[in-house]
């Protein structure tokens, strides 16, 4: 973000402002000290300094154990007025989802701060006192083999094809995914497909997936999971349903979901018969029975068969070999195109074309989150940092007249800036970085929209 522009003027140093307040840091929790196991749970952290922020702030990752903790990117800018004076804050949280029953305690937490005094840039830190909150499980869900809490959990089934009546020999796949309301799919257990005299099954790897958490979306945690029965006697079969019991935090009480069961006959397929009977094996009875000839016809037409015999139960291994590898395949296709797309390049491509349409503000964030990726230039990935690795002064110029339309006197002419010079400029530093020896990783994860809100 943009305030990672104001070090290309040089002036960063770590003081201690002798005639300004100390920033200070404060955190809350919801939806208050005392959830169920699985229930999220949100830390937020709001950071404030007595003058205006110089620079992205710099927030540790939470390890608790005992719990899965994410650090939620978005955040919001705001002012308020302390003791007759003007501060600038920011809001950004975490979100921690407890997978136990116990005291989880968050913090202190420490936030680096940069903002300005004078032309100088302080850098500091600010300490968040300690939240609690904790995890419990309801003594009316106690006697549960598992427990799942969620906002909303639904069972969604599908069979393809509709099992009605089949013939022996022949399959149809169960699917049962399991939806749920506002936590993450790892707190899904696994369903049992149990096996059925007279069906062979063949469960399949679930699948895992969740959605939104971003811009506030709602979240969705979903485990697909399924099964292909293959008939292998004639009968009648029901397949029980699929049950599971789960928490409502949004009611406190427990509910049940359920998918239905299955009802079928398995009849006689004439057809496989045909295909598994083979031709006399006898000489004497087909010479006996058939007139000059038929022999040699008959011997082509088992060798026929029995080779066809072969090809398909080669096609069968390896299918039960190579089938059930797909789905790791294709996650790790996902997780490559998943990478690609948090490459140091892409970003870099963002930021082009953030430059190029001449949008100030879009040009700042995406310039702050391609530092963050451009491992070269070491330090803490600041646009100064940038600057001094290219060993590029016009580079610099440029970024300062970006930092002055955002921030400076000439703000009002945002409409007017043009980013083809240095959207050029930043093209040439980007490959002399990229060409020389690496100094050390960039570590600071922080990126953030608009630094300095301005007091209506």
């Amino acid at each position: 973000m943009l305030a990672l522009l104001a070090p290309v003027l040089r002036a960063e140093h770590r003081v201690n402002a002798q005639d300004e307040p100390a920033p200070m840091a404060r955190a809350s929790v919801a939806p208050g000290e005392a959830v169920v196991v699985g229930q999220p749970v949100t830390v937020g952290i709001e950071v404030l300094v007595p003058t205006f922020f110089r620079g992205a702030p710099a927030y540790d990752a939470l390890e608790l154990p005992g719990a899965i903790a994410f650090f939620n990117e978005r955040g919001t800018n705001f002012t308020e007025r302390i003791e007759g004076r003007t501060w600038a804050g920011q809001r950004r949280s975490y979100t921690i989802y407890p997978n136990r029953v116990g005291r989880y305690e968050v913090g202190p937490i420490p936030v680096e701060v940069r903002y300005g005094v004078g032309s100088r840039v302080v850098v500091d830190t600010a300490y968040a006192a300690p939240v609690r909150f904790d995890a419990v499980i309801p003594e009316a869900a106690r006697g549960l083999p598992v427990f799942i809490a969620a906002a909303e959990l639904r069972l969604v089934q599908s069979v393809e094809p509709a099992p009605d009546t089949i013939r022996v020999g022949e399959a149809f796949t169960r699917v049962v995914t399991t939806e749920v309301d506002g936590t993450l799919s790892m707190v899904v257990p696994p369903l049992a497909f149990d096996s059925v005299e007279g069906l062979a099954v063949y469960p399949a790897p679930p699948r895992l997936e969740d959605t939104g958490g971003e811009r506030g979306t709602a979240v969705l945690g979903r485990r697909v999971e399924s099964a292909s029965y293959v008939a292998t006697a004639e009968g009648s079969y029901t397949l029980p349903p699929v049950r599971v019991d789960w928490w409502d935090w949004t009611t406190g009480r427990l509910r049940r979901a359920e998918a239905p069961g299955l009802a079928f006959e398995v009849v006689a397929n004439p057809d496989l018969a045909a295909e598994i009977e083979l031709p006399p094996d006898s000489l004497d009875v087909e010479e006996a029975s058939a007139g000059p000839g038929a022999t040699g016809v008959d011997e082509r037409l088992r060798r026929w068969l029995t080779g066809l015999a072969i090809i398909a139960g080669l096609a069968y291994v390896g299918y039960r070999l190579i089938g059930p590898r797909i789905p790791p395949w294709r996650a790790r296709t996902r997780a490559r195109r998943r990478a690609r797309a948090e490459s140091e390049a892409a970003y870099f491509r963002r930021l082009q074309a953030a430059v190029r349409s001449n949008d100030p503000r879009a040009s700042a964030n995406a310039l702050a989150a391609w530092l963050d990726r451009l491992d070269p230039i070491g330090g803490t990935g600041t646009a100064g940092e940038l600057v001094d690795a290219a060993q590029d002064p016009a580079l610099g110029t440029e970024l300062r007249r970006l930092d002055e339309v955002l921030y400076g006197a000439g703000s009002s002419d945002a409409s007017s800036w043009s980013g083809a010079a240095l959207a050029g400029q930043l093209k040439s530093a980007r490959r002399r970085v990229l060409h020389r020896p690496a100094a050390s990783g960039l570590t600071d994860p922080s990126t953030l929209g608009p630094l300095n809100p301005r007091e209506s």
